[in-house]
């Protein structure tokens, strides 16, 4: 079987092929990660869950206004702010500035039994990652 090098003949276009690869694999796991934050997050009003904000290079400080109780909306938004801005090298935040946003991670919602939306969803991505390569062949980059 051939390598990616010898079906191109030139470093420059498998180097080129890998970034775009990596860049992809970034973005999808980012999503993923961020839906399940998101999507984990308790609903009473749905001002917690509207207030996850996507940034790239450095993260926000402010709160937003309006809920989204489906989690639909907001997911949407951080979907496509990572599609369109995301890139190697540049750090991707999600931020939930609402001054109540520690005390539903930590257990003031019985919606998630202690468990969190950022620490499981951490924990869960971490194990789905390979699924993630392997879904998407990012794993035959040369």
């Amino acid at each position: 079987m051939a390598s990616r090098l010898e079906e191109t003949g030139s470093i420059d276009v498998v180097i080129e092929t890998s970034v775009e690869k990596a860049e992809l694999a970034l973005k999808a796991i980012s999503m993923e990660l961020f839906k399940k934050v998101i999507m984990r997050t308790p609903v009473k009003t749905g001002r917690a869950r509207g207030n996850w904000n996507v940034s790239i290079g450095y993260p926000r400080e402010y709160t937003l206004k309006g809920e989204d109780k489906s989690g639909g909306a907001t997911v949407t938004k951080m979907a496509e702010r990572i599609d369109k801005k995301a890139e190697l090298g540049k750090s991707i935040y999600l931020t939930n500035n609402l001054p109540y946003i520690q005390k539903l991670e930590y257990g003031s919602s019985k919606q998630h039994n202690g468990e969190g939306m950022v620490r499981i969803s951490l924990q869960e991505i971490r194990n789905d990652i390979p699924n993630i390569v392997k879904e998407n062949q990012w794993q035959d980059l040369i």
